[in-house]
């Protein structure tokens, strides 16, 4: 499926999953649903791969305003917004993310891209050596840390 078709059929979903809501709401049933969370998220990897960055921080802000302490979507949401220039705000994200799962090498990895985009080169050369101390066959981070390296002047040799 394309990813034209995979946002057509989250869309479908999504305005489904409201309509739901809306029924619920007027039968006086005030439950969450957690199927919409899913789906926004979902749809939100689905933008973020395509490149619709804005559409993608829309849905992970969903995603986060039911469940703040969704890693995932902190993480993912983060990356889109270092893909919009918008470096402080995705820091944040990455930040909160390894904040509350410590071992999770991606969020040290999207953390270190943020880094390496501000030109911070000693924080992301640390932050991709915990993302590949943390997983050893986490190979993007382990080649990151290699070009953070060269581009201090250092050998890029094992920490």
């Amino acid at each position: 499926m394309s990813p034209e078709e995979q946002l057509l059929a989250y869309d479908a979903a999504i305005a489904a999953s409201v309509e739901n809501q809306w029924d619920d709401q007027e039968r006086g049933i005030a439950t969450p649903k957690p199927e919409l969370s899913r789906l926004r998220a979902l749809r939100g990897v689905v933008r973020l791969e395509a490149g619709l960055y804005a559409g993608a921080v829309e849905d992970f802000t969903f995603v986060l305003m039911q469940d703040p302490e969704d890693v995932k979507a902190l993480s993912n949401r983060g990356v889109a917004r270092r893909a919009l220039g918008e470096l402080e705000l995705a820091l944040a994200d990455q930040t909160r993310a390894i904040t509350l799962r410590p071992d999770w090498p991606n969020a040290y990895q999207n953390r270190g891209n943020v880094y390496r985009q501000q030109e911070r080169w000693a924080e992301a050369e640390a932050d991709y050596a915990k993302a590949f101390t943390i997983a050893p066959g986490f190979t993007g981070a382990r080649a990151n840390w290699v070009e953070v390296r060269r581009a201090q002047g250092k050998p890029g040799s094992q920490p």
